[in-house]
């Protein structure tokens, strides 16, 4: 489970790379997702330390992800029953923990290649998920990634990415259930 996860938060950051570089007008959001991957996967071909690939992070592919969805996605009905600020800092928690994580497995990247798949679109033209295969040798089944776009009022943003089908969110959700069960459990006591 938690090497699905640290497959699921290397792919993610991968695909925040490819969207942390300026999008240009011919390229569609797939495109961009590739691009900025292999772009990451150039900057990790110098072998950063854990705080350049932090700082990295930070700077170029923070931003290309909607975390503000991706904490509304994770808080499901408890979401709607809390405060914008609270909303604010449930986002803020989620891209700590999201990049913290991805620093951590970007780490021992060791020069693994990609293979894109054809993406697949909505109907409506403003949701896609684009599929990754991450290329070990000697593995005749690579782990797959799949990252969920969607295009919001600021343009496309990663609002997900699965690993072998583990979704970020989901984890996240857990994770937030289990905070909640627990601070309710000692406001009790």
């Amino acid at each position: 489970m938690l090497k699905r996860f640290a497959v699921l938060l290397l792919s993610a950051f991968w695909a925040i790379s490819a969207l942390a570089q300026q999008p240009q007008l011919d390229m569609s959001p797939p495109a961009q997702l590739e691009r900025g991957v292999y772009k990451l996967l150039a900057f990790m071909g110098q072998r950063p330390q854990s705080a350049e690939i932090a700082d990295y992070l930070d700077k170029n592919v923070a931003h290309f992800f909607n975390f503000d969805e991706m904490a509304r996605l994770a808080g499901g009905a408890y979401y709607y029953q809390i405060t914008p600020l609270q909303r604010g800092e449930m986002a803020e928690e989620i891209k700590r923990w999201f990049l913290t994580e991805l620093t951590l497995k970007l780490t021992s990247y060791r020069g693994q290649g990609v293979k894109f798949m054809r993406p697949r679109y909505n109907r409506e033209g403003d949701e896609a998920i684009v599929s990754m295969y991450i290329l070990q040798p000697g593995n005749y089944y690579p782990p797959r990634i799949d990252f969920r776009l969607q295009k919001f009022r600021q343009g496309w943003a990663v609002s997900d990415v699965a690993a072998s089908g583990q979704s970020a969110v989901m984890h996240y959700r857990k994770s937030l259930g289990n905070e909640l069960t627990y601070r309710q459990y000692r406001a009790y006591r």
